[in-house]
């Protein structure tokens, strides 16, 4: 059975050190501090929150449960910023339905965030975050699915980025893509994929929708692609 979290003076004191270092400019690995406005006080209160990546995209998530800073985020219909060093992001957190979050939570638990040496993750997801949890690495997604209403996952959208655009922070370094891999219960894990045309466009669709695109679409090459097969 998971144990409830608690914010002991081990955490608040780890919490205020990382908060620190981040506020510094030091990288650590894909670490931010989340800003959210407080429910109650109607303060900015900051949190340093790991953040997963996976196919160009970012997600927040809630490991420790419905801590604070998540019932903040849901009231504030998630406006929020992330901070490292100077650089200051407005951001939109959108939570996402269970049976997507439940493949991102089992991702996440499985790979850790990206960046982080294979060895620390082990160690660290042994002491810090299976506890914590209903659910291991090797559950199923019917597991993970049961698990999301207590620990959910937000999708983090630049507060600058227009609807379908991809979120350009979230590409990882060469070479460290991570791929959602096939839900070996069923079908393969949702993915999309991106058509750029020569004009810079770019368009987001799902991989069947991206096959009957290129086929149909005798521009698929040209800035005009996104606009004048915006049908296919």
């Amino acid at each position: 059975m998971a144990k409830p979290y608690r914010v002991s003076a081990f955490v608040r004191i780890n919490n205020a050190i990382i908060s620190s270092l981040l506020r510094l400019g030091v990288n650590l690995w894909s670490f931010g501090l989340l800003t959210v406005r407080g429910r109650k006080s109607g303060r900015p209160i900051a949190t340093p929150v790991a953040i997963f990546a996976a196919e160009g995209k970012r997600y927040l998530i809630a490991t420790y449960g419905l801590v604070n800073w998540v019932r903040n985020l849901r009231a504030a219909a998630g406006e929020a910023s992330i901070t490292r060093g100077r650089h200051v992001e407005t951001i939109r957190a959108v939570e996402l339905p269970v049976a997507v979050a439940a493949r991102i939570l089992r991702e996440a638990l499985r790979a850790g965030p990206p960046g982080v040496p294979s060895a620390i993750v082990r160690a660290y997801r042994a002491l810090f975050v299976l506890p914590y949890l209903e659910v291991t690495a090797d559950s199923s997604l019917a597991e993970f699915e049961r698990e999301v209403p207590t620990h959910p996952v937000f999708l983090v959208q630049s507060a600058a980025q227009r609807p379908g655009e991809q979120d350009a922070a979230a590409s990882p370094p060469a070479g460290s893509a991570r791929t959602m891999p096939a839900d070996p219960e069923g079908e393969p894990a949702p993915r999309q994929v991106s058509d750029r045309c020569s004009g810079g466009d770019v368009l987001h669709v799902t991989q069947p929708a991206a096959r009957a695109f290129r086929a149909r679409c005798p521009w698929s090459s040209c800035s005009r692609a996104s606009a004048a097969c915006s049908s296919a």
